[in-house]
Formats: structure tokens, C-alpha cells, sequence
């Protein structure tokens, strides 16, 4: 990132964006195929730049980018009070859309997004839980987004005490187990699958500590990791 930043003028943002990404390759992250998402033009742009970058300096290598992990922290303009919001990259979609709608149905937000109807309705629904209510559905009541029909709009009445909210979703493992193959062999695998995501993400961690200092005690990178 370092030599990105100094394309970019040697600072932190680009494009009054603050960007960061993390590279891993195919031997620490397991294939998987990325998920459609329109993200924001602005956001677009920006991956345009990276990828260029990247590209250029490396000339045999492709760039592939996994939306389903990444985050955002987004910050409120429409609002009497500015707040800080922690989303992944579907929401911070959905969000943007806004910028050029007051109101949007289930359909044209999902057209818009490109989201497939797994990735909408776990982020948005999370946008609309009456204890964050970002987005305002047509049908407060119904804990479902099966209406394409239904509006969805911001809530321009939302207000908190708190600054930052993180309204990232958070995985249910129960969930997953019961939409698998069931019982407790289903919740077997869950766990298995927890374990190795937890140990990629922990290999990610060490990789770009060691990266940035070469070398390190065992005890501090060990204390580095877990932080």
C-alpha cells in the first residue's frame, strides 16, 4: 500500500477516500467465487486505480476482489448530527444508492446493486432492524424483503446517542447449520469452517505484520496478533 499511496501523492487518501486493501494469494485464501456487486462509482474508480497499480507492478499476477469480506466506514451527510457508520461493502451499496434516489423499491435496489438475493437481504435487513432503522421498509412489521414492490428509503428521523454504529451482519451459526445438511454433522462442519477462516485470517494478520516489519520476536508478534 505504501507504494500505492505515493502514486496517489503520499497520503492515506485517494480521491477523499481512506483506502486500504489487503493482498493474499490463492495458497493463503482458498478459492471461492467473488460475489456480484455493483459497488459505487466512486468506490469503482478507486478499485480501477488499485488494480492498474497492481497490475503494473505485477505483471504476471490477476487481482481478484472479494466483497464479502471487505468493510467500509461510512459517514452521514442528511442527518442534523454526522455519524459514523460500520458496513460491509453490500450495505455501503445499497447506502450510495441514495445519494440519487429518496426512494427505491426492493426491485430496482436489488437491479441497481446486482446483489443476489442471499447478500441483499442479510445486509439490508440489518439496515432496517428496528433497533438501528437506517433504512425504512414499507412494511415495518414484516422481517422479510419477499415484496419487490415494498419502498425502501432513508430514515431521515434516525438519531442515537453513540457516534459509530457497526451494523456489519453478523454470521448465525445455528442458521447456517440448519439451512445445511442438518443435525449435529451439519453444526460440525459450521464449526470446522469457523476454525479455518479464524486460522486464514490469523495467517493474513502475521503475513502483513511481518511484512511491514521483517523482522520480530516471537512473544510481540504473537502480541501483535491478537491486539
Amino acid at each position: 500500500m505504501k507504494d500505492f499511496r505515493q502514486t496517489c501523492g503520499n497520503s492515506n487518501f485517494v480521491d477523499n477516500i481512506e483506502y486500504s486493501a489487503e493482498i493474499l494469494t490463492s495458497g493463503h485464501w482458498p478459492f471461492q467465487e467473488a460475489p456480484v456487486c455493483k459497488i459505487p462509482t466512486q468506490l469503482m474508480n478507486l478499485q480501477t486505480k488499485f488494480s492498474s497499480f497492481y497490475v503494473n507492478k505485477f505483471q504476471n499476477r490477476k487481482i481478484t476482489y472479494v466483497y464479502n469480506h471487505g468493510n467500509l466506514q461510512l459517514e452521514t451527510t442528511y442527518l442534523k448530527k454526522k455519524y459514523q457508520l460500520k458496513v460491509n461493502c453490500f450495505q455501503a451499496t445499497v447506502l450510495c444508492l441514495f445519494n440519487d434516489a429518496d426512494e427505491l423499491t426492493v426491485a430496482q435496489a436489488k437491479e441497481k446493486s446486482q446483489l443476489s438475493d442471499k447478500d441483499f437481504n442479510e445486509s439490508v435487513l440489518k439496515l432496517c432492524n428496528p433497533k438501528t432503522k437506517l433504512i425504512a421498509k414499507g412494511r415495518p412489521k414484516v422481517p422479510k424483503l419477499d415484496d419487490p414492490n415494498e419502498k425502501l428509503k432513508l430514515n431521515e428521523a434516525f438519531e442515537s446517542a453513540s457516534v459509530l454504529h457497526n451494523v456489519i451482519p453478523q454470521p448465525n451459526t445455528i442458521k447456517m447449520a440448519r439451512e445445511g445438511a442438518g443435525g449435529v454433522q451439519s453444526m460440525s462442519q459450521v464449526d470446522q469452517d469457523i476454525q479455518k477462516e479464524r486460522a486464514m485470517i490469523i495467517d493474513a494478520v502475521v503475513v502483513r505484520i511481518m511484512k511491514s516489519r521483517k523482522v520480530e520476536v516471537h512473544l510481540e508478534l504473537m502480541n501483535s496478533t491478537i491486539r
